[in-house]
């Protein structure tokens, strides 16, 4: 059946939202928006192989979803929907695709700066869940702590971060 690889299913998770707003974007008010978000999903499942660890995982994806928007949008055409200009849908495309490129290097280095920022222990906990992929319940017996003393303390960890990383690339865009 399925091979779940860990690390490929938390990066898709962790761009979902930024999928869905590019798909959404290129195919406004499609009432088939869920099926074709789901189809660009179940594509980047099986070409996963063909994903480069260390690569731009966004980008990929977004070239991925475009390809499936593209023909989407030629088959709302087909069945004469209404869609967007060509000219529109490519605009849209290279805005999303451009800013994923651009934003990857800044998104880590304030990453990296934010997470220097923590605690030791603040650090520990996420690297055990990120970076070594732990369950919370084998590092919450680890730690002496419970699992869901862990969830909520990587909820706010996680809050803090986004608020940091926002933050930074804020500042670092304002002084390019």
């Amino acid at each position: 059946m399925f091979s779940v690889d860990t690390e490929f299913v938390q990066m898709l998770l962790k761009h979902q939202s930024d999928i869905r707003a590019f798909v959404i974007s290129l195919l406004p008010g499609c009432p088939e928006i869920d099926d074709v978000i789901q189809d660009t999903n179940l594509l980047l499942c099986r070409k996963k192989s063909d994903y480069q660890d260390g690569t731009n995982f966004k980008a990929w994806a977004f070239s991925v979803a475009v390809n499936l928007a593209r023909e989407h949008r030629r088959l709302m055409i087909k069945n004469e929907n209404r869609v967007l200009p060509l000219e529109v849908f490519e605009r849209l495309e290279g805005i999303w695709t451009d800013t994923a490129v651009e934003d990857e290097p800044i998104r880590r280095r304030a990453l990296d700066a934010c997470l220097s920022r923590l605690s030791v222990s603040e650090r520990q906990v996420v690297w055990a869940r990120y970076m070594k992929g732990d369950s919370l319940e084998k590092h919450a017996e680890r730690t002496n702590t419970t699992a869901q003393s862990l969830r909520v303390t990587l909820f706010r960890l996680r809050k803090r971060l986004k608020a940091c990383v926002e933050k930074r690339i804020v500042m670092e865009r304002g002084h390019a």
